[in-house]
């Protein structure tokens, strides 16, 4: 209504329309170039009351704001690479696992009374694969992936990196404790590549000879 009254109000990010809230989480991922996707990072604020005021306005008249928490931790990783043969193919994907932890789900479920948050029990995974849209992929060279992960004490965190024609592997941290909130963030410098075995040869049946 247009009514002048008392208004509380509430945020949450990215926007859903879900009973109860809840964020998509999964572990399949994607990002635009090295560009931070805020699909997956879900922020919530405590209830702000504005006490005579117009819809959306302050008493005083002025917009409505809110300060977002975000209920995760962002692990952001920088990768660069001086190999000669891969550091210009194009990145496929990064998969992030962490031993023993449950990083991804179905959803991150918001409670809004108390502003919190958890992985909602359905589809959990230790993985998260994170994907470059197409036409965006970074150079091997040197790009960025950002994970939004539960806040938590991790032991092993691995990382997978695939290439247009390579793959590495390797041990990212042995232990880290990620708080909600925290943007953690390294850079590595990734110096041994395996070639991807070519891909199988087409066959073809003719029916009939």
């Amino acid at each position: 209504t247009n009514a002048t009254q008392d208004w509380t109000y509430q945020a949450v990010y990215p926007a859903v329309d879900a009973t109860p809230l809840n964020i998509p989480f999964g572990a399949e991922r994607t990002q635009k170039g090295s560009n931070f996707n805020g699909a997956y990072d879900p922020l919530v604020s405590v209830p702000v009351t504005h006490v005579g005021a117009e819809p959306g306005k302050t008493p005083q008249g002025e917009a409505v704001t809110f300060g977002l928490n975000r209920l995760t931790a962002i692990l952001a990783l920088t990768f660069e690479t001086d190999d000669a043969t891969v550091k210009a193919e194009k990145v496929k994907s990064v998969a992030l696992t962490a031993a023993g932890k449950t990083i991804a789900a179905k959803s991150f479920d918001i409670t809004l009374g108390d502003q919190s948050g958890a992985l909602n029990a359905s589809e959990p995974s230790e993985t998260i694969t994170l994907s470059y849209e197409a036409g965006s992929e970074p150079t091997a060279a040197s790009f960025k992936a950002y994970f939004n992960v539960p806040a938590a004490t991790y032991g092993k965190l691995s990382v997978v990196i695939t290439t247009e024609g390579h793959t590495a592997s390797f041990d990212l941290t042995d232990g880290i404790e990620l708080l909600a909130g925290e943007l953690a963030y390294t850079t590595k410098a990734v110096t041994k590549w395996d070639a991807l075995a070519p891909a199988a040869a087409p066959t073809m049946e003719w029916v009939g000879h």
